[in-house]
């Protein structure tokens, strides 16, 4: 199975939308990285305060449909 994307970068909106796709990866890792920051302040640290915010963290990529397993491998 094979899948192209095609992007005219003469416009405005397909630039944008490239430039999405092309980073697509390093914000995948970031999300990682910051979740996992967030749990380790609330495993190691013991802080209520990121355990919550961890969880609304969690709860707003549910929301969205983004599973950090199926992105992150």
């Amino acid at each position: 199975m094979k899948a192209t994307l095609e992007f005219n970068l003469d416009d405005s909106d397909d630039e944008v939308s490239y430039t999405r796709c092309v980073k697509a990866k390093d914000m995948a890792l970031a999300i990682w990285d910051f979740d996992n920051y967030l749990r380790g302040e609330g495993k190691y640290n013991d802080d209520p305060i990121a355990i919550k915010h961890r969880e609304e963290f969690r709860s707003i990529l549910n929301n969205h449909n983004i599973n950090l397993d199926e992105i992150i491998i």
